[in-house]
């Protein structure tokens, strides 16, 4: 049993031969009236006058074809295609009839080339470097093909990059090539300096950016390469990855905060297509950021690192996380120390007290156990003692009360002394 799409097509050719058929034979008689005749000269290959433009109307019909065959097989139209073959055609009608220079139709013919590959779904059908297996460069390219349906037969996609595919784009034996690469990259400016080869512009790139978060929508200035030469001719809309760094959670903060200083000092200055500052940035990715990271898109490297080399302020980092502790610990210990010491100082001088005390009591027993010729000993022997005592200044005051009540028990002694002598007298 025959199948639709195949009927349809025979009914589209047969309606696009009957079609361009009876096209070109009304335009011919019209044009036969209007006397838009070719003229046979030496280079002519004719040698009747013959009419001119008869194209025109293949190309209308083909261009009507085209916009059947995307409505009955539900694809989406190339409008490149439209505009290109419109703008071909048109030029070529026109130099029939006004003989245009070849400036003209070099320019319009160039345009026309710019329109057909202003973006990846009019790659249909060509060979196409797109990298090697497993190449982030591949990946991409497969993503960006894929969701315009030019990843299937006939299109090739051969597995070349770098130098391999550059020969191949300037040697033409390939159409297109994929390259992720600095537009600083010398192989990226010889590239668009080849007059025969065509910078792609993404026309739908903001269309791709907003599907897929991990692409960005850069411009490509007119005349960045060569402003003399004015390369390229026109802004170029181009698409850029996120290139991430990414580490695992067991990377040290000091590492960490090291990688992004040198990724500042290696991507922060400026470019073709950024800006001074820039990059490194914290732009959506597939993966968290992590502390360290927020803190340093934040408030920069940490103070240390911006005064110190990185070993030294490594070394203080590590020796203040064991200081902490050992200042909490040792500050309630310097509080203690000041009251220890006065403690200390006092104690030599109060332990006397115990005797003095004793000798007190002795003196108001009766009858008294000791005599009172030595009692007046031993508070001479206390007093000697205690003035050997090294005391600092700040706790003289000590000393002197304790000798002060030395002498306060000696008056009562000798006190004592005198009425016994007055008595026995």
């Amino acid at each position: 049993m025959t199948s639709w799409p195949l009927v349809s097509t025979v009914y589209l050719f047969i309606s696009a031969f009957a079609a361009s058929w009876i096209g070109v034979a009304l335009f011919r008689r019209w044009t036969i009236r209007r006397g838009f005749l070719d003229i046979p000269n030496v280079r002519s290959s004719h040698s009747t006058p013959t009419p001119r433009g008869g194209g025109l109307i293949i190309v209308l019909v083909c261009l009507v074809c085209y916009w059947a065959t995307a409505f009955l097989f539900q694809f989406e139209i190339s409008w490149g295609y439209f505009l290109g073959a419109l703008l071909v055609a048109t030029v070529g009608w026109l130099d029939d009839i006004y003989s245009l220079g070849f400036t003209i139709r070099l320019l319009v013919h160039a345009a026309a080339a710019s329109i057909l590959i202003s973006d990846v779904g009019s790659l249909q059908g060509k060979k196409i470097a797109i990298g090697p297996f497993e190449s982030g460069t591949r990946a991409l390219a497969l993503q960006l093909l894929s969701v315009n349906g030019t990843v299937l037969p006939p299109t090739t996609l051969l597995p070349l990059s770098g130098k391999d595919a550059v020969d191949a784009l300037q040697a033409g034996t390939i159409d297109a090539a994929f390259f992720v690469s600095p537009a600083e990259s010398p192989m990226i400016e010889k590239l668009a300096s080849d007059p025969n080869l065509n910078l792609l512009s993404f026309e739908r790139a903001d269309a791709y950016s907003r599907r897929f978060p991990y692409l960005t929508e850069l411009l490509l200035p007119k005349g960045v390469f060569d402003f003399m030469a004015n390369i390229p001719k026109e802004n170029v809309k181009l698409l850029s990855p996120t290139a991430n760094l990414i580490a695992q959670d067991t990377l040290h903060p000091a590492l960490a905060y090291l990688l992004m200083r040198a990724a500042t000092q290696i991507h922060g200055e400026s470019g073709l297509l950024h800006k001074a500052g820039t990059f490194p940035a914290p732009l959506d990715a597939n993966f968290p950021l992590s502390p360290e990271a927020t803190r340093y898109y934040k408030t920069g490297a940490p103070f240390l690192q911006r005064y110190l080399p990185f070993w030294a302020a490594n070394l203080v980092e590590r020796l203040w996380v064991m200081l902490v502790p050992a200042i909490a610990i040792m500050v309630p210990l310097f509080r203690t120390i000041p009251p220890l010491y006065r403690w200390r100082v006092r104690s030599r001088i109060y332990r006397w007290y115990a005797r003095l005390k004793e000798i007190e009591l002795q003196l108001d027993e009766e009858p008294r156990p000791v005599p009172l010729t030595d009692m007046l000993e031993r508070l001479d022997v206390i007093e000697r003692s205690v003035n050997r005592i090294p005391t600092p200044l700040a706790y003289s005051e000590n000393l002197y009360s304790f000798r002060q009540h030395i002498e306060l028990v000696r008056a009562r002694v000798r006190h004592a002394i005198e009425l016994d002598t007055h008595e026995t007298g």
